[in-house]
């Protein structure tokens, strides 16, 4: 590690693995170049501060997050974050030439759970003062090097600062900051104590059927800031949840855009005979003697000759703790071309009992929950009201217990 002071006060790093530009960061899939672009600046710094601190003064520093929860954060936002004791310091990188502030973007300061002690405020430029961001694969960035040119507490931030609402940061002018970074190691090795935080007030608590709309709708790669998308106070508690932070940087690093979405299921292909990958019938799901045997299965089996039932298998958790179940539709077509629905949901083994508190909803396109049914403790099976819809209808059924989603989405 080669650093150099420009300034008594501040540091200037060269990483030593940075090779014309490129850190070692692990190849991982991002929605966007921007967000690759992101992630690089953001595991390049990280890297490059954590070795020069743990070399110099605190050999016990660590990263905030392993690494392979960090590219769900820099998919979608700017920022890292390292633990020195117990005290929290994040770390902000910037390619702007003219370091005027310190820009802060509000997770890291209102989300309870990521707010840091300090923020490092970090310029990144190249050798020669130029861009770091390469061109071309021919044509490679210069060889950054690392700035850190002042800090700031969290408590500054809130007081002091001033909040973007356009883009959701907190805003220090570089004159409020403290710039003396040797009095900011002094403080957290003599009075690591210190009241550096201002209160926070919680976010909401999120239902996983909540969660899962969420991360349906924003997991879109289109959809290119999805932190200004919907109300701070909901974004940042879908970020709390690492599982939810985890599965939205999946939806949106699918490559073209897709991969795990669930496939819109047609129903009227079933009233045709047509098989839909994964439905089967009754008999074949529970065993036709096993499916006679059970009382609600006994009643759901009554069909007309144009009624149509099909179910599938899905697992809520691990399947060694949480069983299986059977999610259930039963259809009937109306005299004025509209489709009756009838949606169940059994446990897969025929004398068990649903696992209770599983949710069962139903979910417009516009994210709306028309209907919801929750598992009791002593429940054999749980069952929506029956709908009529008429043909085009798309609708999704959701699935959530404890923090596991998942969903299901048809057209009529």
């Amino acid at each position: 590690m080669t650093v150099a002071f420009a300034e008594p006060t501040e540091w200037w790093l060269e990483p030593e693995s940075a090779g014309r530009g490129r850190s070692r960061q692990p190849d991982q899939p991002y929605s966007t170049p921007s967000s690759r672009w992101n992630a690089h600046l953001n595991h390049l710094c990280l890297e490059t501060i954590l070795a020069w601190l743990q070399s110099e003064y605190a050999p016990t520093a660590a990263a905030g997050w392993e690494a392979a929860a960090r590219p769900a954060i820099w998919e979608v936002v700017n920022g890292s974050r390292l633990s020195l004791g117990d005290n929290q310091i994040a770390i902000i990188p910037s390619e702007a030439i003219d370091c005027s502030e310190l820009e802060v973007p509000q997770e890291w300061v209102d989300i309870p759970s990521w707010a840091a002690d300090y923020y490092l405020a970090v310029q990144v430029v190249a050798a020669d003062g130029s861009t770091t961001e390469a061109t071309d694969a021919d044509d490679p960035a210069p060889r950054p090097r690392v700035r850190v040119w002042g800090y700031a507490s969290h408590h500054q931030l809130k007081t002091a600062g001033g909040y973007d609402a356009s883009d959701r940061t907190y805003c220090l002018d570089a004159q409020e900051l403290s710039r003396d970074l040797s009095t900011l190691w002094v403080t957290l090795q003599f009075y690591p104590d210190s009241q550096t935080r201002a209160p926070l007030a919680p976010l909401p608590e999120l239902s996983p059927t909540q969660a899962t709309q969420l991360i349906e709708r924003l997991g879109n790669p289109a959809l290119p800031f999805p932190r200004l998308a919907v109300p701070f106070a909901t974004w940042g508690a879908l970020l709390e949840r690492q599982e939810w932070r985890q599965a939205l940087y999946q939806r949106r690093s699918q490559p073209d855009g897709v991969g795990d979405r669930p496939e819109v299921v047609r129903l009227s292909d079933w009233l045709q005979a047509q098989v839909t990958s994964g439905w089967r019938s009754l008999e074949d799901l529970f065993g036709a003697p096993q499916a006679a045997l059970i009382p609600s299965l006994r009643a759901a089996t009554q069909l007309t000759p144009t009624d149509t039932i099909r179910a599938k298998t899905l697992v809520l958790g691990n399947a060694a703790d949480v069983p299986p179940v059977a999610l259930v539709l039963h259809l009937t077509p109306e005299a004025d071309g509209r489709m009756g629905i009838l949606v169940q949901l059994y446990p897969t083994a025929g004398d068990a009992l649903l696992p209770a508190a599983i949710t069962l909803s139903l979910v417009a396109p516009t994210g709306e929950t028309l209907q919801t049914a929750t598992s009791q403790t002593e429940d054999d099976y749980i069952q929506l009201r029956r709908f009529r819809c008429p043909l085009g209808t798309q609708f999704s059924l959701h699935l959530a217990f404890q923090a596991h989603c998942c969903v299901e989405t048809f057209i009529v």
